[in-house]
């Protein structure tokens, strides 16, 4: 069996994905402690990091799960990047430390922090998730610089934006993921081609079980005149944005889901996505089964964490794919 460590975990979208393809995730990095809570409940059998990446070195790693250095199959990781998120604020928070979930913290130097790790664990191939818009503008220079340093370390690498809708997932999130496979394996990274159908809104979520307290709760929640996008949200139709309503042009993160189309990209703030054909946001429930998580799948806290935790997550389905594509390459 194909084996995989996992950093930056978070409640285990990724874990998830390489599960479904087959692979033992041997061990886990977290830093949150909300989020390792989901993920021991998804994982027990996992054991998990509960350290900064920063202070976690190779070795400890590799003893951990009791191989050498050469002998892991996949290390996985998606280290935060806000400053080059398309929907931030860019570059100019470089460097800054600011708030990320429960803590603070500078995040933009982590993807280097994960490339000193698979220096050190040296696996047969790598996979690093990251926003789209590390493909864009200047952030392309440093991308460039991170596949470099990767390429320094012996391994043949491939880049590429791949869209979750077109990987058996009911919502549109694109991300850019960096795959390395080590040049003494003699074989080329590449990415798996996307399905030509999308799963829509109304296919993920109907056999989802409404829980009438929480979709009240979200119902007045909205209600409310005092609420600054009140009126744009009762004007904005299916497949639209609160932006297209407001005289400033701002809320262009509010946005209404499609029932015939895939969910927008889940964010971190739960009054990003309204449903198509309510005045709330989605359910937890309806939130996951578009993200692709089984339906048994555990996720815990406040409304507020467990959306957080899921607009964080890569969508199990879309990690899926990638990691059978990978297998495909290392056992062919």
């Amino acid at each position: 069996m194909v084996t995989v460590v996992s950093t930056f975990s978070g409640v285990g979208g990724s874990s998830m994905g390489y599960k479904l393809a087959g692979a033992d995730v041997l061990a886990s990095l977290e830093f949150i402690e909300t989020a390792r809570e989901c993920y021991r409940l998804n994982f027990p059998n996992t054991p998990i990091i509960e350290k900064d990446i920063r202070n976690v070195s190779g070795k400890e790693i590799l003893d951990l799960i009791g191989l050498k250095k050469g002998e892991l199959d996949i290390l996985d990781g998606s280290p935060p990047c806000a400053s080059f998120s398309v929907a931030g604020k860019g570059m100019r928070n470089l460097g800054k430390i600011r708030p990320y979930s429960s803590t603070k913290q500078r995040v933009d130097d982590l993807f280097n922090e994960q490339i000193r790790l698979i220096g050190e664990i040296k696996p047969k191939a790598c996979v690093i998730e990251n926003v789209k818009g590390m493909t864009m503008g200047i952030a392309k220079e440093v991308l460039s610089n991170y596949v470099l340093k990767l390429q320094k370390l012996g391994y043949d690498v491939n880049v590429e934006v791949l869209d979750s809708r077109y990987f058996e997932t009911a919502t549109s999130r694109q991300r850019v993921f960096v795959i390395g496979i080590r040049k003494d394996l003699k074989k080329k990274a590449s990415h798996p081609k996307p399905f030509s159908k999308q799963t829509t809104f109304s296919e993920a979520v109907k056999n989802i079980k409404i829980d009438k307290k929480e979709r009240q709760k979200l119902l007045t929640h909205l209600n409310n005149p005092k609420l600054q996008r009140y009126a744009y949200i009762r004007q904005c139709k299916q497949g639209e944005t609160c932006q297209k309503y407001d005289p400033k042009g701002n809320y262009f993160t509010t946005r209404r889901a499609h029932m015939h189309r895939p969910m927008p990209t889940a964010t971190t703030h739960f009054l990003d996505i309204l449903h198509p054909l309510e005045h709330r946001p989605l359910t937890i429930n309806e939130l996951k089964a578009c993200s692709s998580f089984p339906t048994n799948f555990k996720i815990i806290g406040t409304y507020t964490q467990q959306y957080e935790r899921i607009g964080r997550a890569v969508p199990p389905n879309l990690m899926k794919h990638i990691a059978k594509h990978i297998i495909q390459i290392l056992e062919n």
